[in-house]
This record gives structure tokens, sequence and C-alpha cells, in this order.
């Protein structure tokens, strides 16, 4: 519909409601109607809009435009014009936004009212001032930086720009760089001049597209001494992708080279030393990578190996161990756990290795941990050694033990014994249910790992708890996975042991997996009923919703002809339905076309129908489909036009699209002013990024209104995903956050802040200069700047030399080894702390530097002093040696030493000889008392079989020539069974004797032998009484093996004598077996059995006394069964 000229525009608020832009309709009284866009600009909500009739548009306004609005209000509603204002409004959370307002009369509900559109200008006020604050930022920055920013064109060869910084850095000022050309150039080393910052185009161009060029130059400082300089070259294109100059920084980094020459010259020293060694020294470290960072080069003379290998393989050792590995591990697992967490302990293990020439040699590892001057753990230093003819001679002296085994390896139930959760021993249930094949897949492993990664922390502490005594009874339940990568539901409960000498947990291991399966059966079907109730109950609600929808109609009745915008409707045949007169002048002034309802465009078009088609149809298809546009068009008239078009679909009752509506808006002096913004944000920008400071600025709420790329990688993920970032977005430490506001507070009074500031980045300490500087804003501080710039290299540089001197200090005072130098006066030159303790304890005197050997306590002793002199003596000639010497402390306490004098070369000199000695008192004491125990065990064994055997056979051969001279047959009888007696206790030192072994007896061939000897003595023939045994093999000890035979002795006897009378056959059986750590002895005849009425526990024959007795003796329980004619059977148990 088409207005006449003048007439007031009537108000359709549907349509309102459609504009992507706010609309108020109100009076000076109060408000008659807001658009969407309106209320959510101002914040209204649903109770607020109810009564919006009762607030008036003052109610937003700032108070300094009342009288002024009210005066245009009335004229507006008079039929007067106005142009747009910008005005400032709060919202009813009380933010401030600015506005652009068009009005215009309008008739609503038959009275003449104010119609405005609201533009939001914010961003457009805040880009303005940011483009102020970016001016004073850059002069901050170019003042306090310590990197000197410059920007050099080739196009000509101008240098456009250098930091006031020039003049910390090079002595010059900006004024003075300007002036003279080739300063810099004349400054720079001749030998540099080919890398100088300006004749750098050739190489530049031979580079990548915006990489960075870096090199290092020497340059004469203005005060005339030379310092070393990095330059940094940033390429800058034109749109034709040709170099037109460049964006670089220059740093001072004389320090850090000075640095580097001084580390140098310090490791030929260290080298120097460690070549004159016989050990190997090496520097090992985990973190942040394992590796080895420094061998010693005598490593060739012992292993053949050069350094270099080593240093390029972490694991070096690991590949090269023979026979078991476990132990070496061990110890390079905790070492490595050390580190990590900073605990600091020496480490002292062998291991067996290989020399290049594949020849074996075992090593001795003396680990030390080596702090930093932070006090952390830095490296591990390691000191090897040849111990090859030691180890041998050691493994010489070890014995082979017997280790018992339990038999509940039968037992259906799983169980594992296990030390501090490492595996030492497992039944064959356990390897059924974790499907291993033998014990060594399990062996020495971390039980844990069976376990699902959830259950294992819980798992742990269960373990501490057992040995803590709490809860000991509890199970716990745990879900395992063998190694098919099964899971098992399992119950298990465990006990505190004694497995080989050391206190152990065996857990008991029941597979509960059918049991939970049947549980979670049950628990599914239960869920599966109530997820049918929850959709039966959805299907419901969702039918009751699509009975309430309506039917959507909209259709755009009527066209603002006092919008500035151009507005328009177009049907699915692209014919124009309705439009208004801007679009009207518009279409009249490009095309000249006048614009009729029904009519296509495109058909009307003279020139540029296809182009007119191939932009507008497509846009105009996506809508009619049913999608929503919003896109950005150039237009030409008298100059370029921005314009921002919308276009919506319009839908009928049946939900679909009939016409589309097009909204044109004119944000030409947006975009210029944008593109001005830009382009100077651009320079700030590349500035910005030129160097490596930190660069950001903050308002006085704690938010960042800038940063450069070097500020906001440190940021976290969390930080960077936010639109808006304050100060405790970019900081997690409480009392890190109070230091910095602290700092901030300070500069928005006016004070600058300079000072240094620590952080960790990737687990490396980072060193920053910051200036704070305040930024104003008409006489007020509006925000503060700041700019940090890495230091690092330089307070790194610093410490290294400090850093490296302490480590050669840490090296030889954390050293458990005695070192030493002396000149060819025989003078101390340097030594550790352990050598200043040896010498006190030795010589009753506190060494020094300086110090000749021939004073205090041992001064007169010449047996020790003439063996340091001829080995002195010997090192002097150049000749390494190794000698061992024994002497007294001044409590008179021995101490052996293990001393290596090595000489120390320089200019093909021998000028000192260095002196490392190791304390060997334990192990010469250990190897001793080794020795001792090994003389009196076979002095021991002379005696057992010298005195016990032979005497008992002696007693036996006199009982037996005794018997020849008795006739009565009750002392002849018993004559012979105490020969038995004896002949039994000589046949276990017999056995004992045989095995050379003083700890056990095998048991079960003892029973053997004794049982058929007893059966030869009595019975002239094997047939008359039939011996069967069943023996399980058992090892018993001397104690137990002596009583247990006798009471065998007796109880046979007793049965070849009683049980079969009148010559008449009969068996005699034993049984042997163990469980639960104890014995079952089982006698058996079937014989006449005892008489009734004899008692077992009180009788008068000193057989069964005697039997009685050995058992009271073994602390065990025997008992007796015997019927008439049915034989007798006795049953013995005892603790192993």
């Amino acid at each position: 519909m088409q207005l006449k000229k003048g007439q007031p525009a009537t108000v359709d608020t549907n349509t309102l409601d459609l504009l992507p832009i706010a609309v108020a309709i109100f009076d000076n009284k109060k408000i008659y109607f807001l658009n969407k866009k309106a209320i959510e600009l101002f914040n209204v909500s649903k109770e607020q809009l109810k009564k919006i009739n009762s607030f008036s548009i003052f109610n937003f306004l700032d108070k300094k435009y009342h009288t002024r609005i009210k005066q245009n209000n009335i004229k507006i509603i008079k039929g007067e014009y106005f142009l747009p204002i910008d005005l400032e409004f709060k919202t009813f959370k009380n933010k401030t936004y600015f506005i652009e307002a068009k009005s215009n009369r309008v008739l609503f509900e038959n009275k003449y009212v104010v119609q405005s559109l609201f533009i939001d200008t914010t961003v457009l006020k805040q880009q303005q001032q940011d483009l102020i604050n970016s001016d004073a930022l850059l002069q901050k920055i170019s003042q306090n930086s310590f990197d000197v920013i410059f920007k050099f064109s080739f196009e000509p060869d101008k240098l456009v720009f250098i930091s006031e910084s020039a003049k910390k850095v090079l002595g010059y000022t900006a004024e003075e760089i300007y002036k003279a050309k080739d300063l810099l150039l004349k400054a720079t080393h001749p030998d540099d001049r080919k890398h100088f910052i300006f004749n750098n185009r050739q190489q530049l161009n031979s580079k990548k597209k915006n990489k960075e060029e870096k090199v290092t130059i020497r340059f004469t400082h203005k005060k005339g001494n030379l310092i070393y300089l990095e330059t940094s070259l940033t390429p800058v294109y034109d749109s034709k992708n040709k170099i037109t100059g460049v964006i670089g920084s220059i740093r001072d980094i004389t320090e850090r080279i000075n640095a580097e020459i001084l580390l140098n010259e310090t490791k030929e020293k260290f080298d120097l030393i460690t070549k004159s060694s016989n050990d190997v020294i090496a520097f090992f470290t985990y973190l942040p990578q394992e590796k080895y960072t420094y061998v010693s080069p005598n490593i060739k003379k012992i292993l053949g190996y050069e350094p270099k290998e080593l240093l390029r393989e972490s694991n070096f050792f690991n590949k090269r161990l023979v026979g078991d590995k476990a132990a070496f591990l061990k110890q390079d697992k905790l070492a490595k756990g050390d580190q990590k967490k900073n605990f600091k302990r020496n480490y002292y293990y062998t291991y067996k290795t290989f020399k290049k020439n594949k020849e074996e040699i075992w090593l001795e590892n003396n680990l030390t941990p080596i702090t930093g001057p932070d006090g952390k753990i830095s490296f591990f230093l390691n000191i090897l050694r040849d111990i090859t003819e030691q180890k041998e001679k050691e493994i010489e002296l070890q014995f082979q033990h017997l280790n018992y085994r339990n038999l509940l390896d039968s037992s259906p139930i799983a169980y594992i014994i296990h030390r501090q959760g490492v595996t030492v021993f497992c039944n064959n249930a356990t390897l059924k249910l974790l499907q291993l094949k033998n014990e060594k897949q399990i062996l020495g492993k971390f039980v844990l790992d069976y376990l699902v990664e959830e259950d294992r922390m819980r798992a742990m502490d269960r373990i501490k708890e057992i040995y803590s005594g709490v809860d000991v009874e509890k199970s716990n339940n745990y879900t395992v996975v063998d190694t098919k990568g099964n899971t098992i539901e399992t119950e298990m409960k465990s006990i505190v042991i004694k497995f080989n000498n050391a206190n152990c947990i065996l857990t008991l291991i029941n597979n509960v997996s059918d049991q939970r399966k049947f549980e979670k059966e049950k628990l599914r079907a239960e869920m599966i009923k109530v997820n049918n109730e929850f959709l039966l109950l959805e299907i419901k609600e969702r039918q009751e919703a699509e009975k309430k929808l309506l039917e959507k109609t909209a259709h755009l009745s009527s066209i603002f002809e006092s919008s500035n915008h151009l507005i328009w409707t177009i049907n699915k045949n692209f014919e124009i339905t309705s439009f208004n007169k801007n679009f009207y002048d518009v279409i009249l002034q490009k095309h000249k076309i006048r614009v009729q309802i029904g009519q296509c465009i495109a058909d009307h078009l003279k020139q540029g129908k296809q182009e007119y088609e191939a932009y507008w149809y497509p846009k105009y298809k996506e809508a009619l489909a049913g999608k929503k546009l919003e896109f950005e068009k150039e237009d030409y008239a008298t100059e370029k036009i921005y314009r921002r078009i919308y276009i919506n679909p319009i839908f009928d009752s049946l939900n679909e699209v009939t016409e589309i509506n097009c909204i044109a808006h004119d944000n030409t002096g947006s975009k210029v002013y944008e593109q001005k913004l830009i382009s100077q944000t651009s320079k700030l920008q590349a500035i910005f990024e030129s160097g490596s400071q930190l660069i950001w600025t903050i308002n006085k709420e704690y938010e960042l209104t800038s940063y450069n790329q070097n500020y906001f990688k440190l940021l976290s993920k969390a930080a960077q995903a936010k639109k808006q970032i304050y100060l405790k977005d970019t900081i997690l430490s409480k009392e890190l956050f109070e230091f910095w506001k602290e700092k901030f507070d300070q500069v928005f009074k006016g004070q600058q802040q300079i000072f240094t500031h620590k952080s960790i980045i990737d687990n490396q300490d980072v060193y920053r200069e910051v200036f704070l500087h305040p930024i104003y804003s008409k006489n007020q501080i509006i925000e503060v700047s700041a700019i940090a710039q890495d230091i690092t290299e330089r307070i790194e540089s610093e410490s290294k030399i400090i850093k490296q001197s302490a480590k050669l200090q840490a090296i030889f005072d954390s050293s458990h080894h005695y070192i030493w130098t002396i000149n060819q006066d025989h003078k101390l030159t340097s030594f550790n702390k352990n050598y200043f303790e040896l010498v006190t304890a030795l010589y009753n005197t506190k060494p020094f530097l300086g110090l000749k050997l021939d004073r205090g306590a041992l001064s007169n002793n010449q047996d020790y002093a003439g063996v340091l002199d001829y080995h002195y003596d010997k090192a002097f000639k150049g000749v390494a040696t190794n000698f061992e010497i024994e002497t007294l402390d001044k409590d008179h306490k021995k101490i052996y030493l293990d001393i290596y004098f090595n000489p120390i070369i320089e200019n093909d000199k021998i000028v000192e000889v260095s002196g490392i000695a190791h304390n060997i008192t334990d192990k010469k004491v250990d190897h001793q008392r080794v020795e001792q125990s090994l003389k009196e065990k076979d002095v021991l064994l002379k005696e057992v079989h010298h005195r016990v055997k032979n005497n008992m056979q002696i007693i036996s051969s006199i009982l037996n020539l005794q018997s020849s001279y008795v006739t009565d047959n009750y002392t002849l009888a018993l004559l012979k069974e105490s020969q038995n007696r004896i002949k039994t206790m000589a046949y276990i030192h017999e056995s004992l004797y045989q095995n050379k072994s003083f700890t056990s007896v095998n048991f079960s061939e003892y029973i053997q032998t004794l049982s058929k000897n007893i059966i030869q003595s009595y019975v002239l023939s094997s047939e008359k009484v039939e011996l069967i045994l069943n023996l399980e093999k058992i090892n018993l000890n001397l104690d137990v093996s002596i009583p247990a035979g006798l009471i065998i002795n007796e109880l046979i006897t007793n049965a070849i004598k009683h049980a079969f009378p009148d010559a008449k056959k009969g068996k005699v059986c034993l049984n042997l077996k163990s469980e639960s750590n104890n014995i079952y002895l089982e006698v058996t005849d079937n014989g006449v059995g005892i008489p009734p009425g004899v008692d077992y526990n009180n009788t008068n024959t000193l057989g069964l006394q005697l039997v009685n007795t050995l058992i009271d003796q073994l602390d065990g329980e025997i008992n007796f069964k015997s019927e008439k004619d049915k034989g007798t059977e006795v049953l013995i148990k005892f603790k192993m």
C-alpha cells in the first residue's frame, strides 16, 4: 500500500515485530509500544512488558538529554522533521548503550505519537575510543621495550620507524639514527655486515612468505664496547606478493653469548678430571626425557664403548643386561620416581652386562642425585666400577636354599601370595582363572595390573589396611581382567602371613561372575519396564502438544514510508507485491524504472539483466524455500554505498512460503569508519606482534580490553573461549590474583610499576620484566597498559655459571666416596666433604687446602705412610694405580679402604694426582664373617660325622657285644630295642652328612630306609610282615627329624613284636603327608589289636612312654584306635 505525501503512516505492530532493528512508539508521557528488538535492547522482562504503558521513554534516556528530547517530540508530533541524533540510554539492567535515533510522526490508536528507530552504535563508539587508546599504547611500547622495534621500507630504501628503546640497547637515540643513514651499518662488525638488517632483501626473498628470519651480529655500542645483537625480521608484502620492506626487532644477547663461552671452558676442565679416573662417571636424567647428558671418556678403557654410544641411547644398559633384569629395572623405576617427586636418596646396586667385545663384566653403580640451585633434582651422578673379580668370589660363597611350597596348590579356590602387591606365589586355580600357561607369567608382576583400572586405587588402599591390621575379616569385590581380556567379577579376602621369612598377604579369590550376571539381568528387566512407562507418557504428551499448535499466518500488510530503509516483498514469480518510497526512488535512480505492483524488475532492465538475475534470483529462491538470509551488498550511485540486506520468508496458514520480505539498511558510514579502523589497527597489530613482549591493557573492572597474540597464547583454553576476559580468568592462584590486583590498583592511583615476575610455563621457569603505565582520557585514568619483556635468557645466563660450579661441588660433596687431589709437594689442592671427615677420623686433624699429610695421628705409622708414598710416586710417574689399605681410626677401629690414584695431566705434564677412595670396611667384615662361617660349618660337619655317627656306632657295637653275654630273653630284647633306637639317631646324622646341609633332611627317604632296616632286624623272612609305604616327599629340620624317627621306630617295632603272634603273617602300613604347615603320620597294622583296658597315655612300657615324651617334645597330638583281630591305627599330628 502506498501513502500520499504528507500523510502520517499508520502502524501495524505485527509488521514492526518482523523488523531486525528496535522500534518504539511513545510521547512525552508514556510508551505505547516496543517491538521485539526494542524489548531485547532494553532488557524488558515479561512482567515489565505487561505494564509498559506505566513507563516513559525518559526512564531509559540519560538525564542530560531529557529537556532537548521533550522539545523535539512536541515538534515531531506537530509534523516537523529532525535528522538522526546520538543518544545515551540505560537498560532495565543498568547497562549503558549508545543509540542513533531516527524519529518521525505516526498515527497510533487514532493519536499522533513519535515513532523512533533505534540503531545500536555502542560498538562503533568503543572502536573510536580503542583507536585513541591504541595511539597511546604504541607510544608506551616505543619508550619502554627492551627490544628495538623498527620498520624499514625498500621502495625507496628508508628507515620508516625505530623505537626510542634504541637509546637503551644501542646507545644511539632515534633522532641520531634517522639523521645518519649509515650509522647502524658502520657500527656493525665488518664480517657481519652481509647479515645487516637492511641488506637482507635477497635472502628474505628466498624464504617462505611471512617466515621470520633471525641472525646474530656483532655491534659497537656508542660507548665503544662490543655487544652481540639478535635481529628478527618479518617481511612486509604488497598486494602483488612482493616484499616492500621489513618489520623487526633488535635484542642485546651479549650476556647469553658470554655465558655460553664460560660454560664451554668449565666443561673442558671437568673433562680433564674425569679422563684421569678409573671409574666411569655419567650424568643421567629422567626429566623432561630420559637421556645421558655426560659420559666420561674412560668408558672406552673399561667397557670398550665410545661416550657418544651412550649419549644417543637412553636405555643403553637395559638392552645389554645379562641374566635377571628385574633388580636393575626396579632401581631404574625407583630413581625415576624420586626425580619426579624430588625425593633425594642414594642407590647402590650391581648388575652384569657385556663389553663391546662380548666379554661379560660385573658393574657396581653408585647413583647419587644432584640438585640444582632451585633445590630440585637436576640429574643423577652415576659412578660405574668394574667389580667382576669381587662378584665372582661372592657368587662362590652363596648357598642354595630350599623354599617350601604349600599343598594348597590343589585347592579349587584361587589364591595369590604377594608382597606389597608383587606376586611371589600362586596356585593352579589362579593360573586357570587368569588363563595363564605357567607361574612365570605372573610371578614378580604387580597383582593389581590384573584388576580393571577403576578398582586399582581402592585395592592399593586395601593392601595398606591389611598390613596395618584394619578390618582383616572384611571381604571386597573387584573386577579381574584375564590375559584374554575377559572381565571376571570376584570376591576377595586377604590375611597377612609369613612367606620366605617376609610379611606377605595371602588373598583368596572367589569367582562370583555368574551371581553378578544374574543380578544385572534382573536389574536390566526392571529398567526396561520403567523406560516403557516413560515412553508411553512421552507419546501422550506429544500428541497433546500437537493439538495445541496454532496456525501461523504472517503477511506484510503495510510498509513504513517514514523509514530510510529499502523495503519490498517478492512472490514466487519474482514479482513485486509491495514496496516503500525509498525502494521506488533507488530503483528509479539506478535502473530508470518506475516500479509498480506485479512488476518483475528483471523484465524491465535494459542493461545488466543477466547480472541482476544471477545475483538476486538464487537468494530469492533460498528464501522462498524457507531460509532466512542476511548479507552485505555494495552499490554505486554518486559514490559507493554499503547496504545490509535481510530477506525473510512469509508463511501462510498452511505453513507454506508464499512471499518473501526484503529490507535493505544503509550502513555506509559504519563501513567506511570500520575500514579506516581496520587499517590503523592492522598497522598497530603488526608492531604489537613483531616483538616477543606480552602486551595487554585492562580497565577499572579488571577486564582485558586488548592484548597481543603472545599474551593470548599464555591464556588457558577456558579463558580463550570467553568473549570477555577478566583478570581472574587469567590467574588461577588467589595469592597471585591479589598480587596483580594490587599492582594495577597502584597504577590506577597514578603510580607507574616496574618489577620482575617469575612464572612457570610448560614446567619451565620464565622471568619477565613488567612495565605498568596509566592510560589517560580527559585527564582521567581509564585503563592500564602492561608490557612484559622475557628476560629468562638473561636470568638463566647469570645462574648457569653459578649452577655449573654448584654441580661440580655437589658431585664432590654428595658422593659417598672420598675424593681429593694433591700436587707434587704432596699438599692438598682440593677435597670433598667425605674426605674431610675421613682425614679428621684417621689423622685426628682437620684438613685444609695446602695441608701436607705429614702430621697427626698417622704421621709416625711408617707402614701406612710408606704404602701411600709408593703409590703416589707411581701416579706422578704416569701410572694409574689401585690398592687396598688397612688402618685404624682415632678410636682404634679398623678401617679398610679401596683407593685409586690417577695422574692429572695438563700440557703433557703431570701436575697433580687425583685420589678416590671407597670405604669397604663393611664388605671386608662381611667377607671375613662368611669365610669364618664356612670354616665353622666345615668343622661342625666333621664333628657330626666323626663324633655323632662313629660314637653311636660304637655304642651300637657295645650293645651288640653285650647281648652275646646275656641269656635272659627279656634283657636281650631290651638291648636290641636300645640298639635299634641308637641306629635310628645315627642314621639321621648320616643322612645329614650325605645331604651336605645342616638345615633339613629328606624325611620321606629317611623313613623308607629306617622302616626297612627295622623289618630286616626283627623278621627273618620278608614274606611274614609286608611293609606298605605311602610317603609324600617332605623335608624336615634336625630338631623334628630325630624325635619323629624315634617315634616311627617304636611304633613299627611294637607292631612287629605284638601284632602278629605265632609267626602270623601281616601288613604294616606307613602314611606320611603335609597340610597347612602340619605333618600327618599314620602307622597301621592288621594284627590282633591292643588288649582292651590299656591306657595309652599312662603305660608302664618304655616304648609308649618314650613315644608320649617325644610327642610332647614335638608339641604334637597322638590318637590310638584298635579293635580285636582288626588291627591297630596310630594317628600322629605335629607342626613342620
